[in-house]
């Protein structure tokens, strides 16, 4: 792949993280739409509390979110992907310690993530830039659920 083509995918992806959990410009999300700050008007009870007509909460979907960029790490680096559980963790509730600690742990996560797709290349070689897409379009998809979530509740 041209170093130039690669250059440009890895800057629209870092751009898309971007958008999706720190700063929203308004790509496809609203200006203060972006998983940190709307995490951050939610306290633990929110975060705690089941959606109706599930057992899924706010915390949980952020559990599941966390997990996924740890997926889309080891799915990059080529490590085993055998241990995941998607089932897991749905049914989170959270004290406000905890709710802080999820939180600082999908910072973290999507630092790392970003910090990989800066140094990653041959994003067209496998399934890379598939799974990279794909996780971004997943992490929305979540992000929407919690802020409409958000508005019913």
């Amino acid at each position: 792949m041209p170093d130039d083509l690669d250059a440009a995918i890895r800057k629209k992806l870092l751009a898309l993280l971007e958008e999706t959990f720190l700063d929203a410009k308004g790509y496809y999300l609203d200006k203060g739409a972006p998983y940190l700050l709307t995490l951050r008007e939610i306290d633990s009870k929110t975060a705690s509390t089941e959606f109706e007509g599930s057992h899924e909460t706010i915390a949980g979907h952020i559990n599941h979110v966390i997990v996924s960029l740890k997926y889309t790490q080891d799915f990059i680096n080529a490590k085993d992907l055998s241990h995941y559980n998607w089932a897991e963790g749905w049914e989170a509730a959270v004290t406000a310690i905890q709710w802080e600690a999820e939180i600082a742990a999908l910072k973290d996560e999507n630092e790392e993530l970003m910090k990989l797709v800066s140094g990653t290349g041959n994003w067209l070689e496998g399934n890379k830039l598939d799974l990279m897409m794909g996780t971004i379009a997943h992490c929305a998809y979540h992000l929407a659920i919690i802020r409409q979530h958000l508005v019913t509740c």
